[in-house]
């Protein structure tokens, strides 16, 4: 499993007090697996937590599946993070349009 990550950070004006009126600093992981790339957001203001946010195929990005909780790319990836100290893994369910626990 290939693993890469990038920390961004996306952020609105400042105001006169020196404040943002929006602020969210977070890592982007992709981990890829043959043809099969996960991809999965963590904010750092809540390090503990990481939400996958879909799959990748052939180029092509779609939303997880619950059966795709069984591939060997998304366990890999739950571990690898869990590892990292993210121990609340987060898949977004279509079906409820809610993050569930991975």
């Amino acid at each position: 499993m290939q693993v890469e990550c990038s920390h961004h950070i996306d952020a609105g004006e400042l105001d006169a007090d020196g404040y943002y009126d929006y602020y969210y600093e977070y890592d982007i992981y992709r981990f890829t697996l043959g043809g099969l790339s996960l991809v999965v957001r963590s904010y750092s203001d809540t390090s503990t937590q990481a939400s996958i946010l879909g799959l990748e195929e052939a180029g092509k990005s779609r939303a997880l599946q619950f059966k795709d909780l069984q591939r060997p790319l998304v366990q890999q990836a739950k571990a690898h993070l869990q590892e990292l100290g993210k121990q609340d893994v987060r898949w977004f369910n279509p079906r409820y349009a809610r993050y569930d626990p991975a």
